[in-house]
């Protein structure tokens, strides 16, 4: 898609990626960049090389430091997964994409108070199904039964499907 100019290959694959990671902010914004470099690869680290990137060159675009700790967490840095989504949330507190990908991290390290409360910061700005899913299944884990159950009714109303825990 944009690793060829005309007919000329113009670099390598940290640079194709990162190139497609910049077209696809310019094209779409962040809603759009969650996790499509790295996805379409599966090439993690090359993806938060190419997050890097679009960082420098745009510090004030948040949304990125999202994508960073998506890709950090599929390598299992969680910690420094959890630095990233706090950056994120430090430069724009309404990032509702950086709580609820904060609380899924959380969630993988055992943390499952601290993902419920990421959770419920994600929907002041935003009901998203899946976070409600996800919360429900925290608070499951935490034995909280009744109000796992309701979480999860929440997501399959707001989504129109039926979750299976």
């Amino acid at each position: 898609l944009m690793g060829l100019k005309g007919d000329r290959h113009i670099g390598t694959s940290s640079q194709l990626i990162m190139m497609y990671v910049l077209e696809i902010v310019i094209s779409f914004g962040i809603r759009q960049i969650l996790h499509p470099a790295q996805d379409q690869c599966r090439q993690y680290d090359q993806a938060i090389s190419a997050y890097d990137e679009v960082i420098r060159l745009y510090p004030d675009f948040n949304g990125v430091l999202a994508c960073k700790g998506a890709a950090l967490d599929k390598l299992g840095k969680c910690e420094k997964a959890i630095l990233a989504y706090d950056e994120a949330i430090r430069l724009d507190p309404d990032n509702d994409d950086a709580w609820r990908l904060k609380g899924l991290t959380l969630d993988k390290m055992g943390r499952y108070d601290k993902a419920i409360s990421a959770y419920d910061q994600a929907f002041a700005y935003s009901f998203v199904a899946d976070t409600w899913y996800q919360k429900g299944l925290a608070l499951e884990k935490l034995g909280r039964t009744t109000e796992a159950n309701e979480a999860i009714a929440k997501a399959e109303e707001l989504s129109g499907y039926e979750f299976y825990p």
